[in-house]
């Protein structure tokens, strides 16, 4: 039966990777989760808490161009964080093992604040959970930088995989 439970998602464990296309290429890179700290009741379908990113740890590997994506893109020294702030769940299905649903709130980056709807699957083993999800943010929609030129084109969205490993309290004693 569902009752409200809390997820706090482990910040060694989580993956945060991310994915622009590019001239001739893909960019991939990563980040560092601050804190994971979402409160949750399926069956009336609330949410709250905090998901916080550490935008000044994104890395792709080239030292040029993280440089321009912290100076001039993210802007990580005045936006030091990327937050997601859950507000509710819904589309719940599955079963007590592994579950999917999407879920609604809103994101903080770059100084504004964004609606957004993040889908997401989870395994569930009592109080252990593995979450994935996978979504696009239209980030020089929400005002940040396209820093295409001449000759090197980027996209103008990013994809984001995150590969989360949390806790549940109240365990999920009845997992089968």
């Amino acid at each position: 039966a569902a009752a409200p439970r809390t997820l706090l998602l482990d910040v060694k464990t989580t993956q945060i990777r991310f994915f622009l296309e590019a001239t001739l290429h893909t960019v991939e890179g990563s980040a560092a989760l601050i804190e994971g700290n979402i409160q949750f009741d399926l069956e009336r379908g609330t949410a709250n808490g905090t998901v916080r990113i550490d935008a000044r740890s994104a890395t792709t590997g080239n030292g040029i161009r993280d440089a321009t994506m912290h100076a001039n893109v993210l802007e990580s020294e005045r936006f030091p964080e990327i937050m997601f702030l859950p507000e509710r769940i819904s589309e719940v299905r599955g079963n007590s093992r592994q579950r999917g649903a999407t879920v609604h709130g809103r994101i903080k980056i770059h100084g504004g604040e964004h609606p957004f709807a993040i889908p997401v699957e989870a395994d569930v083993d009592q109080s252990r959970i593995r979450i994935k999800a996978r979504f696009v943010l239209p980030y020089v929609q929400w005002g940040m930088k396209d820093e295409s030129t001449f000759l090197l084109r980027v996209g103008r969205t990013i994809a984001v995989h995150i590969d989360a490993v949390g806790t549940l309290d109240p365990p999920l004693l009845d997992a089968q």
